[in-house]
């Protein structure tokens, strides 16, 4: 067995190219998260050195799409366009097949694509080990003073090099009031890929990412006697904002979307309990289009400090300033700290 690919190894700053990647079946969203991915560097190194086995089908479907991306020493814009081969195609196919929808959401994919890489990475790492079988439900009670908070972990399934790069934990806090006026705290851990943030409360929109985040995570009354409040407990190394632009709207019955203007910045802070994490944009997917089923997907993705447009096979430079008047749906952000 191959050894396991170690943590160094994705400690390192490149330059690459960059290829347009051929749209086959309305495969745009797919097409923006490739090029997202393939802006950073950690990711890039892990496919470079993963050798995958032959039940690491997604992982084996990214190296062989990416084989041209991943075996050129250049930088830059390439002539050459990626073709994916028939095993991405098939992913794709039936990821979109899955879901219903032929347009599928850009999020989506990126989630369940970057979930199985690390389902299939844990599973090679961890191969011939035992597992630990936990004997417990997950369940803790923790008395503080006068209040009682109980305290549940969502099960994990496990940590790997992926993992450790996408993934990021936030704790929900339900602040239950009973007749006596005593409170009761109950918190639920569960891990993301994507904070999915609102831009519209019940008042207005937002109108910057900023106010979005402070609107996700500010306290909100679910009736007379339960509050809920979101806290980040362990920040993600890659920040991935996905804005709700999409909403079920009560009269038309129908979903909407919003296509108000949100402000956002180069740089970001995301308040954590263990302290506040910076951040550096260094991606934008934007949806044309006003419905979620229809449009088109293009993306905006940083290499060293210039920015480049892409759109499937077309790929364009652009000039950072021009990057923060689009329609974002989805705004990447790396890590600083």
């Amino acid at each position: 067995m191959s050894q396991p690919v170690k943590l160094k190894s994705l400690n390192l700053k490149k330059a690459y190219p960059l290829f347009g990647i051929k749209n086959f079946r309305s495969t745009c969203f797919a097409n923006s998260v490739f090029q997202v991915l393939c802006s950073l560097p950690p990711f890039v190194e892990y496919l470079k050195e993963v050798i995958p086995t032959d039940d690491m089908k997604y992982t084996k479907a990214m190296k062989e799409m990416l084989n041209l991306f991943l075996q050129c020493d250049k930088v830059g814009i390439q002539k050459d366009i990626i073709d994916p081969p028939q095993s991405m195609k098939e992913i794709i196919m039936k990821l979109q097949t899955e879901s219903g929808q032929h347009q599928m959401d850009a999020t989506e994919f990126y989630t369940t694509l970057i979930n199985c890489l690390h389902t299939e990475c844990k599973n090679k790492i961890s191969e011939g080990e035992e597992t630990k079988q936990e004997d417990d439900d997950g369940w803790e009670e923790v008395g503080k003073k006068s209040k009682k908070i109980q305290l549940r972990s969502e099960k994990t399934d496990g940590t790997s090099i992926i993992s450790d790069y996408f993934r990021g934990s936030m704790r929900s806090l339900t602040i239950t009031i009973d007749e006596k006026k005593k409170k009761q705290n109950q918190a639920v851990s569960q891990e993301f890929y994507v904070l999915s943030l609102p831009i519209q409360s019940k008042q207005n929109c937002v109108s910057s990412v900023s106010q979005a985040i402070n609107l996700a995570f500010s306290k909100r009354k679910i009736d007379n006697t339960h509050f809920q409040q979101l806290f980040i407990e362990e920040a993600p190394k890659l920040l991935v904002l996905q804005l709700n632009r999409f909403i079920y709207d009560r009269v038309k019955l129908d979903v909407v979307k919003l296509v108000d203007h949100i402000n956002y910045t180069e740089s970001l802070q995301l308040k954590t309990n263990k302290g506040n994490v910076s951040y550096r944009l260094i991606s934008i997917i934007e949806h044309r289009g006003n419905q979620i089923r229809r449009g088109h997907y293009v993306c905006y993705v940083r290499r060293g400090e210039k920015w480049y447009f892409c759109n499937d096979e077309s790929i364009q430079p652009i000039e950072q300033k021009d990057i923060y008047d689009k329609m974002a749906y989805v705004l990447v952000y790396s890590s600083l700290n």
